[in-house]
């Protein structure tokens, strides 16, 4: 009898052993996964801000109105280097490319809306060769999405959500 007490709580340790390993290996890869989208995101926000720093250098010498509008169409539109990156990777017209296939994925992408509504992209404004804002709603609430794309040699655009805020 006192052997099998004793066989039974060994079981019962080995048990809880194999239980908290696999909860840490489980925790320390979303760990892991968390510290790589907060890099991501550092260097989006580093790339940001050296590409606000040249803006605000090379417009120095002209007016505030001026630097205004300048910097507003810079982020309006892809730079020619971007434009150029993104065809030689097979995109034909890349803004509305990129669009569309944003469009016709973004039930996978999107948050699930409230009230009954379906949230869908309203607006897409393409960052640069990488990146893409884009404004959702489903009529009652609203956010925006972070995304990154890749282009995979047979043109197939992947998305990875990198963040989303809802209004």
């Amino acid at each position: 009898m006192k052997n099998l007490i004793f066989i039974l709580l060994i079981a019962f340790g080995l048990f809880l052993a194999l239980f908290f390993y696999r909860k840490y290996a489980l925790t320390q890869t979303e760990l892991t996964l968390a510290n790589q989208r907060i890099l991501d995101r550092d260097r989006l926000i580093y790339n940001n801000q050296k590409r606000l720093d040249t803006l605000k250098s090379n417009n120095a010498s002209t007016s505030r109105s001026s630097e205004k509008s300048i910097a507003s169409s810079n982020l309006s539109a892809l730079s020619t280097d971007d434009l150029t990156r993104l065809q030689e990777k097979g995109l034909t017209s890349p803004e509305t490319n990129l669009r569309e296939d944003l469009i016709s994925k973004q039930n996978m992408l999107l948050p699930k809306g409230s009230l009954g509504g379906t949230m869908a992209i309203q607006q897409v404004k393409v960052l640069n060769d990488r990146y893409v804002l884009a404004y959702f709603e489903d009529g009652h609430n609203g956010g925006y999405l972070l995304l990154r794309f890749s282009i995979e040699p047979d043109k197939r655009i992947n998305w990875k959500v990198l963040d989303y805020y809802r209004l």
